[in-house]
């Protein structure tokens, strides 16, 4: 196995996702487990609508998402990975944002764990997009959240710390994914459930 991590700007547009498809493509013998940050950019502008939306200055988080969603959607269509499957994922996933701001802007108070949650999409995205992607480009490929791939956390909210039983039910549960996994770094969840980050840098941590 080859565990291989992308940084944001390695996953930052359509070309340099092509380009990772094509390295992962070239090492497929070496069954890669392939690690992403969010696309370039994209954890800074989540997190300043959150802080914004926790100042009561949210301004149209209807039209940020919009134009959050539109860029994932983009780069899927030049990828030739613009599946309705993964179109209704990346939906699904503004949608998720916008409820968690919306909230936040209502209350005007920003916590850390709705910080994590609302950050954690750009991972989220990021990963069903390179995934679409290496599927477009004749790869087997599966997006997988952290938690999906077996990553348990405390709950330090902002700075995270994988819990130690989490190596060995990461090893299963990798082991039995179909094809290449494309997984969230930056990212996991609680026992309870909850999302957290593991911090700036967590990407090369999650890897």
């Amino acid at each position: 196995m080859i565990v291989m991590k992308f940084g944001g700007s390695s996953v930052g547009n359509a070309p340099a996702i092509k380009q990772v498809c094509e390295l992962v493509a070239r090492n497929a013998d070496r069954q890669p487990v392939v690690v992403v940050s969010a696309l370039s950019g994209v954890t800074d502008q989540l997190l300043a609508l959150a802080k914004s939306a926790g100042a009561g200055q949210a301004g149209d988080l209807d039209a940020d998402v919009a134009r959050l969603r539109q860029r994932h959607v983009a780069t899927l269509q030049e990828l030739g990975g613009d599946t309705a499957d993964c179109r209704a994922k990346i939906d699904a996933m503004a949608a998720e944002i916008l409820q968690a701001l919306k909230g936040v802007a209502l209350l005007r108070e920003l916590s850390g764990r709705s910080t994590d949650l609302i950050v954690s999409f750009g991972e989220r995205m990021s990963a069903k997009t390179v995934a679409a992607a290496m599927r477009a480009s004749g790869l087997e490929a599966v997006a997988l959240t952290a938690w999906d791939a077996g990553l348990t956390t405390d709950a330090k909210f902002g700075s995270a710390r994988p819990l130690p039983e989490s190596e060995s039910v990461i090893a299963e549960r990798l082991s039995s994914v179909p094809g290449v996994p494309v997984v969230t770094g930056y990212i996991g969840r609680t026992a309870k459930g909850e999302v957290t980050t593991l911090g700036r840098g967590g990407s090369d941590y999650s890897a």
